[in-house]
Formats: structure tokens, C-alpha cells, sequence
């Protein structure tokens, strides 16, 4: 909002202006400001000249504030910090009626303007307007400019108790730290348009300072890969939505916001899941993977699963024993000496072999979806005594 746009609604002329910012914060309420105090950017502070000598030199204020004083300022009142302070030849009660008047109006404005963009994007997401053309004219009617690249950002909120409350007060610093970005309610979620200029992998954004706002409200976010075609928006959006699903079940608490290219293998075995289910009617999704990986898993103690841990870290940790160990705490020999069970149970070299490692993981991604999401347990069949034993190097020498 502009600050020559407050300037034209209020009652009688300007008599002065002392501008910190031309562009100021939409406020939230009007106070009478009496005693000195913190200034903030979303309340306008209405102030009586008489009083100006007195308040204004010791107040504090954060960027933007504004204080609307009625009557002309003497010369000799300073304020120590910068905020929008402008004089006007009114009374206080004209002045705060016109102002009241104005921030109503304002707010209106704003929530029709949010329901507008809550109902654009949803027709964009649930494909009322299936065509690229409409898509695109859909995007460019939204508040804010979509710049040339854009990513989409999945905000899901703490299930707590005041969550109504929590999200208000969420979205309003979601709004303060992606101020020129579009930001939407879709599905109880807070969907955020964020765009940049360029082109970058990973998408360009306050990751800290996001992580931080997502953490002192307990919520969590999916962020799409970067795209540039505003009619992938819908794409972009179940991306989003992928990345947060995904990254919940496989990082947990450690993180809080989770990009889809962290977590495509495990977002596309589960869109895998969900059509082999829905077009087969089965939910052993394990069988779309290798038999290998339940091989090896018969052979972990007790369903512990550290041969499968192990081969997983080992995969992603470009076959070096060593950032194994440290990824998983464990000494280097450890390591070394599982991987040689799990090359004796598979029969090929796991650092030589690109498929293989390829069949594996994908295979372990199938196991995660299996008994973390549909929450089942593998069920192995038992060892059976000269059939399934594993051959060590030593025996098989003695055997030779």
C-alpha cells in the first residue's frame, strides 16, 4: 500500500510529512498513541499535537510505522527513529473516524482480493480451466506479478489445539517474508506462488528464515522443483504437495521443509503405489521392486533391518565405506563386512554394478512406502537350512 493512497482519504489538508517509507504495511487496527512506546508496522497510531512533544521523542518503531497526527507538529518536536509521520488540519475525532473508515474499506478490499486468488487457484488445481492458454490468463490476473521463474510452496500447519489462531498468525509473517509472491489457501494449506528472476536449481528462496517461521509454529513445507511455463502450475503444486508427504515420512523431525528433488524416488514410488493399488487392487507394493532386497532382508537379525539401512547408505553415499560409517556412527570395518554379505546374497559387486544399485534402491523405496506409510510388516519367509544360508568367503574356500 502507498502512502499517497492514505494520504488522499484523510480529512482535511496535509500540513507536513516526514516519509521513512513511500510504501507502507496494511494495517490491522488504529490506536490512540498517548504514552511513548514500540511502534509497529500493522497498526496506524493516531496521535493529538498536544501530546507530540511528550510521546514521540521516545518512541521505538520498526520499518513503515506510521503515526497520523492531528493538528500542525511545532519544529522543535523530533522523533528519534524513522516512521510515516504526517500532520493534518483535523481534529483527532474527524481523523479517527476517517481513519477507521478507511482501514474497513482496506480490509474488505483485501479479503475479496484473497478470495478471488483462493478461487483462481483452486480452479487452476482442480482443472476448471484445463488449457494452457486459460491457464496462463489465470496466473496473470493474480495480485502479484509471477516473475519468470516460480516454484510452488506447500504449507501444512501444526493439527494443535488453536490451530485457526496459529495459522492467522502464520500467514501474516508468510505474507511479511514473501511480500511480493501470491500467497493462496488450498485444502487447509497455505500455498505460496513464489517467484524469481532466473532460473535456479534448487529453487531460489529464504530457506533459514523460512525453516525458522516454520519452526516456532510446528509446521512443515513442500517446496516444487522451479519452473518457468505458469501453466505447469498444477503440476508444480502436486510436486509440492509430494515433497511434504514424502519428506514427513523420510526425514522426520530433522527437517521441516523438504524440496521434491530430495525426495523424487520416494514421491514416485508413491504415485506407483497408488496406481498399482487403485488399477490392480493390491497393496503388496513390495512385488513392483527386487526380490534381492527381501533376500537380504531375511538375512538381518530379527527384522532389524541393518543389512538394508547399510546398502541404502552405502547406495547414496556414492559406494564409500567411510561416509557410510560416519552417516550411520558406526566403524568402517562394520560396513565393509555387511556389504560383503549383501555382495555374497546378491552375487554381483555393488560398486561395479550401476543396475543393480538402481534395482536396489528403488526396491528400498518400495520396502519404506510398504511399512511406513501403509504401516505393514515384511513378512519373510523362515530360513530354511541349506538352501537359503548364506555362503561366507571361508566356507565357500573350504567347499572349493
Amino acid at each position: 500500500m502507498l502512502l499517497t493512497d492514505l494520504c488522499a482519504v484523510l480529512p482535511g489538508p496535509v500540513l507536513s510529512r516526514r516519509i521513512a517509507k513511500e510504501e507502507i504495511g496494511v494495517p490491522e487496527s488504529i490506536l490512540f498513541l498517548t504514552q511513548p512506546c514500540a511502534l509497529r508496522g500493522d497498526v496506524l497510531y493516531l496521535l493529538d499535537v498536544a501530546a507530540a512533544q511528550r510521546v514521540l521523542p521516545a518512541c521505538t518503531a520498526s520499518a513503515g510505522s506510521t503515526v497520523l497526527c492531528a493538528g500542525d507538529l511545532p519544529s522543535t518536536v523530533s522523533c528519534r527513529v524513522s516512521i510515516n509521520l504526517i500532520a493534518l488540519d483535523c481534529g483527532l475525532l474527524e481523523l479517527y473516524n476517517a481513519a477507521a473508515e478507511y482501514v474497513t474499506e482496506l480490509r474488505r478490499n483485501t479479503s475479496l482480493e484473497a478470495d478471488r486468488l483462493n478461487r483462481r487457484f483452486a480452479s487452476v488445481v482442480e482443472e476448471n480451466y484445463p488449457g494452457e492458454f486459460q491457464v496462463d490468463a489465470i496466473c496473470a490476473s493474480f495480485p502479484k506479478h509471477i516473475r519468470s521463474s516460480y516454484c510452488v510452496i506447500c504449507v501444512e500447519s501444526a493439527d494443535v489445539p488453536g490451530r485457526s489462531v496459529n495459522d492467522v498468525l502464520m500467514r501474516s509473517e508468510l505474507s511479511a517474508l514473501f511480500s511480493e509472491d501470491n500467497i493462496a489457501i488450498y485444502d487447509n494449506d497455505t500455498i505460496i506462488i513464489h517467484s524469481y528472476d532466473g532460473f535456479t536449481h534448487p529453487p531460489e528462496l529464504p530457506l533459514e528464515a523460512l525453516s525458522e517461521l516454520l519452526k516456532k509454529y510446528g509446521a512443515c513445507a513442500g517446496v516444487s522443483n522451479g519452473m518457468r511455463k505458469t501453466a505447469q502450475l498444477r503440476m508444480m503444486y502436486i510436486l509440492a504437495k509430494k515433497a511434504l508427504e514424502s519428506g514427513k515420512v523420510l526425514m522426520g523431525a530433522e527437517r521441516n521443509v523438504f524440496f521434491y528433488d530430495d525426495t523424487m524416488l520416494f514421491s514416485v514410488m508413491s504415485l506407483a503405489a497408488a496406481g498399482f493399488q487403485g488399477q490392480y487392487d493390491n497393496d503388496d507394493v513390495i512385488l513392483l521392486g527386487s526380490p534381492i532386497v527381501l533376500n537380504i532382508a531375511k538375512h538381518d537379525p530379527k527384522g532389524k533391518r541393518q543389512l538394508l539401512e547399510t546398502l541404502f547408505q552405502y547406495i547414496i553415499n556414492g559406494g564409500s565405506t567411510s561416509k557410510t560409517a560416519e552417516a550411520m556412527h558406526m566403524h568402517r570395518n562394520t560396513v565393509q563386512n555387511r556389504i560383503s554379505i549383501i555382495e555374497e546374497i546378491t552375487g554381483g559387486q555393488l560398486t561395479r554394478d550401476g543396475m543393480l544399485q538402481a534395482k536396489l534402491l528403488l526396491t528400498y523405496y518400495a520396502v519404506q512406502y510398504y511399512t511406513k506409510v501403509w504401516n505393514k510388516n515384511l513378512v519373510l519367509s523362515p530360513l530354511i537350512e541349506g538352501q537359503d544360508k548364506i555362503i561366507t568367503r571361508p566356507e565357500r574356500q573350504k567347499d572349493e
